[in-house]
C-alpha cells in the first residue's frame, strides 16, 4: 500500500447515510477483526498501554495528546491494508511517523490547543455554576462518613455542568473523529481534516449514535465475557475506519 505520494481528492465529500449504517460498520470491524485478529488486537493493547503510561506524568500525557493522531492514523493505515487484501503488521501502528509526520503532527498541536481550550472552559463553567462547591461539599461528607442524601444539596450545578462536558466530548469528537484518516490516506491538509470531519460526524451522528448504544451494550456483555471485553479494544478501533470508509466512499475490494 503506497502512500509516498499522495494526492489530495478535493472533490472528497462526506455522505449523510442511515442509522442502520451504524451497525453495519460494527460488523464490518469484526469481519476485519477476525481476519487479523491477533495484529489488531496487539496493536490495540499496545495503544492502550502507551496511554496509561502517559497518564502517569503530566509532561508525557501532553506530548501523547500532540501524537494521539499519528497513533489514529496507524491505525487507519492498518486497517486500510486489511481491506485491501495486505497483511497487516504492528509497526503499521507507527506509520504515520513514517508516511506524513508533519502534517500529523499539525494536526496534533490542533487537537492539543483545542483540548486545551475546552477544558479551560468547562473550568470557569463550573467556577460559575458553584459546581466546584457542590462537589467539595459531596466529597468533605464522604470523607466525614456522612449520609450524603441528608446534606439537601442543590446538584442542579453538576446537573448543568454535566451537559457542558457532554457537549464539549461531541464537539472535540466530531473536530477530530475522522480527521487522522484524512490526512493520512487522503492527503487532507489538517484544516481541511478537520472541517470534513466536523460535517461527517453531524451528519452521520444517528449512526453514529447506533453504534455508541451497540457498543454499550457490548460493554456490559463483556462484563461477564472477558474474551468479548478484549475484542472490543481493536473492534472499536477498526469502526472508525470502516465508517470513515463509507461515509467517504471509499472504493474497497469485496470483502
Amino acid at each position: 500500500m503506497q502512500l509516498d505520494d499522495i494526492v489530495i481528492d478535493k472533490s472528497i465529500e462526506p455522505r449523510r447515510l442511515p442509522a442502520s449504517a451504524g451497525w453495519r460498520w460494527i460488523v464490518q470491524a469484526f469481519r476485519l477483526f477476525g481476519r487479523h485478529w491477533t495484529v489488531f488486537l496487539l496493536q490495540s493493547l499496545l495503544f492502550t498501554l502507551i496511554a496509561l503510561f502517559a497518564m502517569q506524568n503530566s509532561i508525557v500525557l501532553l506530548v501523547f495528546a500532540t501524537l494521539t493522531p499519528m497513533l489514529l492514523a496507524g491505525t487507519s493505515y492498518s486497517a486500510a491494508k486489511a481491506v485491501e487484501g495486505e497483511k497487516p503488521m504492528l509497526i503499521d501502528l507507527f506509520a504515520g511517523f513514517r508516511l506524513a509526520p508533519q502534517p500529523l503532527l499539525r494536526l496534533g498541536a490542533i487537537y492539543f490547543l483545542v483540548s486545551l481550550l475546552v477544558s479551560g472552559g468547562l473550568s470557569l463553567i463550573e467556577g460559575a455554576l458553584g459546581a466546584d462547591k457542590v462537589l467539595k461539599s459531596l466529597q468533605d461528607a464522604v470523607k466525614a462518613g456522612s449520609d450524603v442524601a441528608t446534606l439537601n444539596l442543590d446538584v442542579t450545578p453538576l446537573a448543568w455542568l454535566l451537559m457542558a462536558m457532554l457537549v464539549a466530548v461531541a464537539a472535540i469528537q466530531s473536530l477530530f473523529y475522522f480527521a487522522a484518516p484524512l490526512v493520512m490516506l487522503k492527503g487532507a491538509t489538517p484544516g481541511e481534516a478537520v472541517r470534513l470531519s466536523t460535517t461527517a460526524f453531524w451528519r452521520n451522528l444517528m449512526p453514529l449514535s447506533v453504534a455508541g448504544l451497540v457498543f454499550m451494550g457490548l460493554a456490559l456483555l463483556g462484563s461477564v465475557a472477558l474474551p468479548l471485553l478484549l475484542a472490543m479494544l481493536p473492534v472499536m478501533m477498526l469502526f472508525g475506519y470502516t465508517s470513515y470508509a463509507d461515509i467517504f466512499a471509499i472504493p474497497t475490494r469485496s470483502e
